[in-house]
C-alpha cells in the first residue's frame, strides 16, 4: 500500500513539473535576420521545383496558390525560407526579388516583420496585412 501511494505521489509530482515547464516554453529560440532572394510559392516550388508563373498546364498557378492562403517563401542561393504569414500578402510579387526581415525559427521558418520588393530598380515596401499563420 505504501509503495502504491509513493508511486502515485511521485507520478503526480513529475506530471505537475512537466506541465509547469511546458507552460513556460514559447517555442524554439529565434533570431532577427534579413534575407534577399526570389519570392516563390512554397507548394509549387517544393512539389514541382517551379520558378515560373504558369506550370502544370495551369496559368497563374503560383498566384492562385498564394491567393488560397498557401505560404510564400524566399529562395536565397538555393535555400528555401518559408514565410509564416498569409500568402495573400505576397501574391503580387511572385518571382520578384524581395528583402524580408523577421524572426528566424529553426533553420528556415521566418515570421516577417517587414518586407520590400524591387520593381524597375526601385525598392517598395510590401504591406504585411493579415495575421501570422502560427
Amino acid at each position: 500500500m505504501k509503495k502504491l501511494f509513493f508511486c502515485s505521489a511521485l507520478a503526480a509530482c513529475l506530471l505537475a513539473g512537466s506541465a509547469l515547464r511546458a507552460q513556460d516554453q514559447k517555442g524554439p529560440p529565434s533570431r532577427l535576420v534579413t534575407i534577399t532572394g526570389t519570392l516563390v510559392d512554397v507548394y509549387c516550388y517544393m512539389k514541382e521545383g517551379d520558378l515560373t508563373e504558369t506550370h502544370v498546364k495551369i496559368k497563374s498557378c503560383g498566384t492562385e496558390c498564394l491567393k488560397e492562403g498557401l505560404p510564400a517563401g524566399v529562395l536565397m542561393n538555393g535555400r528555401l525560407f518559408t514565410l509564416i504569414f498569409p500568402g495573400t500578402a505576397f501574391m503580387n510579387y511572385l518571382y520578384k526579388q524581395v528583402e524580408v526581415t523577421g524572426d528566424l525559427y529553426g533553420d528556415s521558418d521566418i515570421i516577417p516583420a517587414k518586407a520590400s520588393v524591387v520593381i524597375d530598380g526601385k525598392k517598395m515596401n510590401i504591406k504585411l496585412a493579415g495575421k501570422v499563420m502560427m
